[in-house]
């Protein structure tokens, strides 16, 4: 399975740690994770869900795992990681789905003054979430890995890709593979 990269498309940040660390306390949150969210079934499989409303640009949580060298072969969870390790998360975060209209994004802490970036991945909502909604990320897989998406969103790209690439899926020009190239 093809992982969430960490390139420079608009949908995962880095961030000076020094200068988000200052402002983080009033937006991070002070209660477990596990009282803000709570996993359950979804017509894919597992999914995480808010119990309760959730503020836009609240620092969630650390997306904790083990730090893999390589794709496992039985892992469809992996996550990309700044350094090209891959991240494989443990629940209940390791059940984000995707959407080409996330509420949600990962992103890790840079350093500015050296450029360094941490292999520690970061949840933060990007839109207030009410309770019972679906916590969701956009995947952005590369364009060789992309699979046929069924988000139901409304922006639908019709593939789970990175936006930066869907310019290189095989499909005709009047999308007839189900993508849609309506702002691409």
């Amino acid at each position: 399975m093809p992982t969430a990269p960490f390139d420079n498309d608009t949908s995962h940040h880095s961030y000076d740690f020094d200068t988000y660390k200052a402002n983080a306390k009033k937006h991070t949150c002070s209660t477990s994770i596990n009282g803000i969210i709570r996993v359950s079934e979804t017509s894919v499989g597992k999914g995480v869900f808010a119990r309760r409303h959730i503020h836009e640009g609240l620092l969630l949580s650390e997306i904790h795992g083990k730090v893999l060298e390589d794709y496992p072969e039985d892992s469809s969870y992996c996550m990309a990681l700044p350094s090209g390790k891959l991240l494989e998360p443990t629940a209940p975060l390791r059940f984000l789905n995707h959407s080409c209209d996330p509420n949600c994004e990962l992103f890790y802490w840079e350093d500015e003054e050296t450029n360094l970036q941490e292999d520690r991945l970061w949840l933060q909502t990007i839109r207030p979430i009410v309770p019972g909604e679906q916590l969701l990320i956009d995947y952005c897989w590369p364009a060789d890995a992309a699979i046929p998406c069924r988000c139901g969103a409304p922006t639908c790209r019709g593939w789970i890709v990175d936006p930066d690439e869907f310019h290189l899926l095989p499909i005709s020009e009047n999308g007839d593979n189900g993508a849609s190239l309506q702002s691409y």
